[in-house]
């Protein structure tokens, strides 16, 4: 079988994948996400667009354009998956932050980075507010679940409490709005002009800056590293020609997405499952081990620390070899055929014990 072509149209953010799946075939489920009442809402290519298309008309509306900072500050959810492709389509630089940083660490990354925007979700608000003075670059921030100025207000004075400096609640309210009104706003951008979007994605230049990633800091002050679509094209063209041929066959893709996007490993499975037309569900690492069961992925990504989790997990289930690989596969859903390992090196027993059971883990990065 010819191996399979692809071309640097292939963004790793995905706008374009959207832009053809999302009009071909609108309610294919890409994204499943925890409900708050158990089981599982489904997120469609169609919705994902909508969504994406809505924000990257409301930022080209509040002038973000070509070398535009924008932060995200995020655990991992399905906001990433619009947020990204969006800034992507106004040719904006994505600066995303790690949700474990300190309040210094957020002020330090988003100022430095000279970002003009930042999105973050609503229980990480409180780490912006913390040093709300030493954002003197931001003009705006963007909170989901926010619903009202209202709750913001709440927020605000909640935070004040008991504070000798509190912040000004109308200085917040005055560059804090709710990602509910920009898509709101958004929408009216679209109606106005339905092919805004195609025209803003066509434009997209390969020597773009993509990204500002920042390493950790810990041994000093964190150091971004500025990557373009070419940077980043030139990355992973290697990888995903590898997976474009070891990859389940199409309609029996399924992965877990619960690695941090905010740190390249995430993001890039995020951008692997978008390429590669997966069905995504979203877990967190301490879900994650419970819902395989029920997910039954044909692919996962994970830390080396994880996979020799689920080994000593199958090793103690029984004295018996053949055994300890039938728990392998019964705690991993029996139908994993493409294992990723990156971050660190693996202990060779661990990938022994996985190819055994019929299931070669694959090394990446680390």
């Amino acid at each position: 079988m010819a191996a399979t072509q692809l071309g640097r149209q292939d963004l790793v953010g995905g706008i374009r994948k959207y832009l053809d799946k999302g009009r071909r075939a609108p309610d294919a489920v890409r994204f499943h996400v925890p409900s708050a009442g158990g089981g599982w809402d489904q997120v469609t290519w169609g919705e994902v667009l909508e969504r994406a298309t809505e924000l990257a008309l409301w930022l080209d509306a509040v002038g973000v354009t070509a070398g535009t900072k924008v932060s995200v500050l995020a655990t991992t959810c399905v906001e990433w998956a619009w947020i990204v492709p969006s800034l992507e389509a106004v040719r904006a630089v994505l600066v995303p932050v790690d949700p474990s940083s300190t309040a210094d660490q957020v002020r330090y990354i988003v100022d430095q980075s000279d970002s003009e925007l930042l999105f973050v979700e609503k229980a990480l608000l409180p780490k912006v507010l913390e040093r709300w003075a030493g954002y003197p670059k931001l003009r705006h921030v963007v909170v989901w679940d926010l619903e009202t100025k209202a709750e913001l207000n709440t927020i605000v004075a909640g935070f004040n409490t008991g504070r000798s400096e509190p912040v000004c609640a109308t200085a917040v309210a005055d560059r804090v709005r709710g990602l509910g009104a920009v898509q709101v706003a958004g929408r009216s951008f679209e109606e106005a002009d339905p092919h805004g979007i195609d025209a803003l994605a066509a434009a997209i230049a390969e020597d773009d800056l993509a990204a500002i990633v920042y390493a950790s800091g810990a041994t000093g002050v964190p150091q971004g590293a500025m990557l373009t679509h070419a940077n980043l094209w030139a990355a992973t063209r290697g990888w995903y020609q590898a997976l474009a041929d070891a990859a389940p066959p199409a309609g029996d893709r399924r992965d877990i997405l619960w690695l941090p996007v905010s740190h390249l490993a995430g993001w890039g499975s995020l951008g692997q499952g978008t390429r590669f037309e997966y069905e995504t569900w979203l877990a967190t690492p301490r879900t994650l081990l419970g819902v395989l069961g029920e997910v039954r992925p044909t692919t996962l990504c994970g830390l080396p620390a994880w996979w020799g989790e689920l080994y000593t997990l199958a090793r103690d289930a029984s004295d018996d070899p053949a055994a300890q690989r039938a728990a392998l596969r019964r705690l991993t859903g029996g139908a994993l055929r493409l294992l990723l390992s990156g971050g660190a090196g693996l202990e060779r027993e661990v990938k022994d014990f996985f190819a055994a059971a019929g299931m070669p883990l694959i090394e990446s990065g680390g």
